[in-house]
């Protein structure tokens, strides 16, 4: 259970009050009048209890102060202590907001990436559907074929397909000169020119 700060030293205030307010009408024994502060310190004093012979111990003036003096520096530790946890809590809801800002800068750049691989295979289909229907005078391959008067009907990631003088084929964009094959966004071939 959590405590206030004030109220903790409030209270802890009233404890040490009344311990030593206790301890000095005890020795004054029940007089209306404050007790004097001895000038020197009474030593402990052993008196025998009439109920079966244990023993008691007379705490004197010095006593009081070395015990009020232990319980302000156990008071001190707390209060470290408590400033202790609170620069942890700071620390914690810091590396929190840090985390949530690197989650938040990850959806961020996830979605990014989601809308740019979304428009450049718009961009990619677009332009190869812009291909249909162009004409060729002559298109040789690696390989030495020669396809004459070509014009292109359709064009996927790894072939086009083409009518030419001789009927229609499918050839692989791999076979085509390089200047095509860039021109057609063959992946492979322009990740291999950019060294990718």
């Amino acid at each position: 259970m959590k405590m206030d700060r004030g109220l903790f030293r409030y209270s802890i205030v009233v404890i040490c009050t009344t311990f030593l307010l206790s301890g000095c009408l005890d020795q004054g024994g029940g007089d209306d009048e404050a007790p004097e502060a001895p000038s020197e310190p009474k030593e402990k004093k052993e008196t025998t209890s009439s109920g079966g012979g244990g023993e008691e111990q007379e705490m004197s003036w010095s006593d009081y102060l070395k015990e009020k003096r232990a319980l302000e520096s156990e008071i001190k530790k707390i209060e470290k202590s408590q400033e202790s946890s609170d620069e942890i809590k700071q620390e914690e809801l810091a590396a929190l907001k840090e985390l949530e800002e690197v989650r938040t800068y990850l959806s961020n750049a996830q979605k990014l990436s989601e809308s740019t691989a979304s428009a450049l295979g718009q961009w990619k289909a677009a332009t190869r559907k812009s291909f249909e229907g162009v004409r060729l005078k002559e298109v040789q391959t690696i390989a030495g074929e020669t396809y004459t008067d070509v014009t292109i009907t359709g064009v996927a990631d790894e072939t086009v397909s083409i009518t030419h003088s001789g009927g229609s084929a499918e050839v692989e964009i791999s076979s085509l000169p390089l200047g095509l094959r860039k021109n057609l966004i063959h992946e492979s071939t322009v990740l291999a020119e950019k060294g990718l």
